[in-house]
């Protein structure tokens, strides 16, 4: 079982769609765990409410004002995600999730695989299929 938590994407006080694709992916990854979902940025409580019916056993929030700055959302996320012992931190692939999460990796000092189109879970043991060299190839990562 895995916990994990999804980090969702605001438009203009509400959710975007990418955050349901992050969901669906975390459904399959938790295998049994649970996911919860942090909603960050300004509006998050309103946000929050919009997804409450997905299926998370917690949502969390953090209002940041000021707009998005990668530095900021980076080092909250990290902290949550260290104190709530998630194994697996996961985002929508835009350029939102692809500029944020080097950046939380590095703060947690763990991998990070961009452009997931589908993953395998047996065990403790996650196969990540990605498409690689612009596209031209898929290939699958443990």
């Amino acid at each position: 079982m895995t916990d994990v938590l999804v980090v969702a994407e605001l438009s203009n006080g509400e959710a975007r769609k990418s955050t349901l694709a992050a969901i669906a992916f975390a459904k399959v990854v938790a295998d049994g765990g649970a996911f919860d979902v942090l909603v960050i940025g300004e509006g998050a409580a309103g946000a929050a409410s919009g997804l409450a019916g997905w299926g998370a056993r917690k949502l969390l929030r953090a209002e940041i004002e000021g707009g998005y700055l990668a530095e900021n959302y980076a080092a909250t996320v990290a902290e949550v995600a260290k104190g709530g012992g998630y194994q697996v931190v996961t985002a929508g692939a835009t350029y939102y999730g692809k500029d944020l999460f080097p950046r939380v990796a590095a703060k947690l000092g763990a991998g990070f695989a961009s452009d997931v189109i589908a993953v395998e879970v047996d065990g403790d043991t996650r196969k990540y299929r990605r498409s690689m060299y612009a596209g031209n190839l898929l290939g699958t990562i443990t």
